[in-house]
């Protein structure tokens, strides 16, 4: 049976808490800061920052393999000349016959079954002095649990020595600390800690929702699109690994 990853993508209307709408709004505004287009977002998903990224950088592709993904994102961006979608296998760039000033890959890169020949593929296909942006979840964050479907998750500095094969110019960053703010937080964090450990921490993010809603109260809708402004901005800081944040990013310049 394939992997359905439309159930663990973030689609417009699924609610969400506040942290994840920011979290949401720092990869794409990070990606547009002192990079220039075109774009390709490999894993689009349903394709929520693809217009936010032609708007910036003059054109995004975005490439999927869920099918019911490239059909939410082709819907979104039906209107848009600036947004091109289409299936291929991010595993596969070497084979797109375009080349990019930056190409993404945004929690996704845990599903993949080729890190390696996702990341020459992405240095490639970009322009001399583009950038390869990866973002996940850190898998040191004592609070982390595995998403369905994963292949492996890689820690920042894991990440960094891949890209260092091809890249000589790699960068790391941390965002969105994961000490407890306060006594809800830490309530929140030993509950997720002993339902990960249990294995009882639902796969679908809208099964997940629910339990949101009950320890972290009121949620706001996913929009059909990232916006400037959208919520607050905090920009990811370097960081070299360990527990510190809960997400991270790896960015690459090709020389």
């Amino acid at each position: 049976m394939s992997d359905n990853f439309n159930e663990i993508t973030e689609v417009p209307g699924l609610q969400a808490s506040v942290e994840q709408l920011q979290r949401l709004y720092q990869r794409y505004r990070f990606a547009v800061e002192n990079t220039e287009g075109p774009v390709l977002e490999a894993a689009c998903g349903s394709g929520i920052g693809l217009g936010y990224l032609a708007e910036k950088l003059g054109r995004a592709d975005g490439c999927d393999i869920d099918k019911e993904n490239l059909r939410i994102a082709s819907e979104l961006h039906r209107d848009n000349e600036s947004v091109e979608v289409f299936e291929f296998d991010a595993c596969r760039l070497r084979e797109i016959d375009k080349e990019y000033g930056l190409i993404i890959l945004y929690e996704a890169v845990y599903y993949l079954d080729d890190i390696e020949s996702f990341i020459y593929g992405a240095m490639e296909k970009l322009k001399k002095g583009g950038w390869l942006i990866i973002c996940s979840v850190n898998p040191e964050w004592k609070d982390f649990h595995p998403s369905p479907y994963a292949r492996r998750y890689y820690t920042a500095a894991e990440l960094a020595a891949f890209a260092g094969k091809y890249f000589s110019t790699v960068e790391t960053y941390g965002a969105f600390p994961s000490a407890p703010a306060g006594a809800k937080d830490r309530a929140f964090s030993v509950l997720k800690r002993g339902a990960t450990k249990m294995n009882l921490i639902p796969g679908s993010l809208r099964l997940r929702t629910y339990l949101k809603r009950i320890f972290m109260g009121e949620l706001k809708p996913i929009p059909e699109a990232v916006t400037d402004n959208m919520i607050d901005y905090e920009p990811p800081v370097p960081y070299i690994g360990g527990d510190e944040y809960k997400i991270i990013y790896m960015a690459a310049q090709k020389d």
